[in-house]
């Protein structure tokens, strides 16, 4: 982000000036777990078996940390850039992992809860 962070703070000749990574982290948790939650639908349609192997490696790591540019560059497009100033970092900010816990807990429910439905609607 500091490239981009550059190149803006030149063009409009500001002197002290940061993105919001806070921002762009919030929407990439958030994008993350819709992907999931979207694969996991696609293959329990497809019929794969919650305990098959592409399952359980879905599973294993739902929300995984780390990215390359291209994810960047699209949560950008889709959600835009906004200034530390507006979107500050808070108490949570370096509470991370525990956020990601969470979430990880809520998407293995969801998808325990997606298997039981589909084992009750067989009968």
């Amino acid at each position: 982000m500091n490239a981009i962070r550059q190149k803006f703070v030149q063009h409009f000749n500001l002197e002290d000036f940061e993105f919001s990574q806070q921002f762009l982290y919030f929407w990439d948790r958030i994008e993350r777990a819709y992907f999931f939650i979207n694969t996991y639908e696609e293959l329990a349609r497809k019929g794969e078996a919650p305990d098959g192997r592409l399952m359980m490696f879905l599973l294993s790591n739902p929300l995984n940390d780390g990215g390359q540019w291209d994810m960047l560059i699209n949560l950008v497009e889709k959600y835009g850039l906004v200034p530390k100033a507006v979107w500050p970092e808070a108490f949570t900010s370096g509470r991370s992992m525990r956020l990601r816990k969470i979430m990880n807990y809520k998407v293995h429910n969801y998808t325990f809860t997606v298997a039981l439905l589909r084992f009750v609607i067989c009968f």
